[in-house]
């Protein structure tokens, strides 16, 4: 697969505001402003991805887990199978609403770990309802993912709703 260029976008606006009136100027405002672009062409060098595995709108009930086995058994958008040798970008958009109990937790399947992402197999990170996870290493190396330890696994640790997430995996072909 030729994955001619590919960006994520990061953007975050914080505005705090305070209208104490022994500060005598009425208003005051403490704006911060954060914008970042990771852009990757087509290759395995620094900033560069040849696959990518992606799906929208996946449903988890209350318990269950859904394993991303990334060489040689899922396939990418266009039908190849993804078999990356290393991971350069992960995204994952918790679209469950805040009122719910569906929170996504990620990490290395029981078997395998992910060290340089999640530090062992007992490390996840938790991605709660309406949040997000990007992580990037837009070096050549990216993160090793050898045969064997390539699974990375997301469950609905909630006991009460679905949870409804997006998530895209960027890296580099075996």
């Amino acid at each position: 697969m030729d994955i001619k260029s590919g960006t994520i976008a990061l953007s975050f606006k914080f505005l705090a505001e305070t209208d104490d009136p022994s500060l005598a100027r009425g208003t005051i405002q403490d704006l911060l402003n954060i914008t970042k672009n990771y852009r990757f062409t087509d290759g395995s060098n620094d900033n560069q991805i040849d696959q990518t595995l992606h799906r929208a709108d996946q449903v988890l009930a209350p318990g269950v887990t859904q394993d991303f086995d990334l060489r040689g058994v899922l396939r990418d958008g266009l039908g190849q199978l993804v078999t990356l040798s290393c991971v350069k970008g992960l995204f994952v958009l918790n679209k469950s609403g805040l009122t719910t109990d569906a929170v996504l937790e990620l990490g290395a399947a029981a078997y395998n770990s992910w060290a340089e992402i999640f530090g062992d197999s007992l490390d996840k990170i938790k991605v709660r309802p309406g949040g997000i996870l990007l992580w990037v290493d837009p070096t050549a190396a990216g993160v090793s993912i050898p045969a064997g330890e390539d699974i990375l696994q997301v469950k609905n640790i909630g006991s009460l709703d679905s949870v409804t997430f997006d998530i895209a995996i960027l890296g580099v072909q075996a």
